[in-house]
């Protein structure tokens, strides 16, 4: 049996958790708005679009996460509704990372870096 104290806590955790779920949803390019795909255009215009998801953030209300890859470079950017870039993170991949110099003439210790 659960006490009122009990539900009540339960029932703010499960509120609290819902209001503050930042689920993302998979769109196509085509249903970014206008802004977004302009500013795209300008500043990405040589890069592939990958990607592209919205989500509602507490503090911009909708934003567009679009993937875009550039050769070995890719991105992936955060813009608000009215097409302002927030937030830029580089994705780095395994082929990003270096292996150490394990070449016989070198005295390796197992550490990735100069003595």
């Amino acid at each position: 049996m659960i006490r009122a104290g009990h539900l009540h806590t339960l029932i703010f955790l499960i509120l609290s958790s819902s209001l503050f779920a930042q689920e993302r949803i998979k769109i196509s390019a085509d249903e970014l708005p206008d802004l977004v795909t302009t500013e795209l255009q300008k500043r990405y215009k040589k890069y592939d679009i990958g990607t592209v998801q919205k989500s509602e953030k507490k503090e911009h209300g909708t934003v567009y996460m679009v993937n875009v890859k550039k050769k070995k470079r890719e991105f992936e950017l955060t813009y608000t509704e009215k097409g302002i870039l927030i937030r830029v993170s580089r994705i780095y991949t395994y082929q990003d990372s270096s292996l150490p110099d394990t070449s016989p003439n070198r005295n390796h210790d197992g550490h990735n870096h100069q003595h």
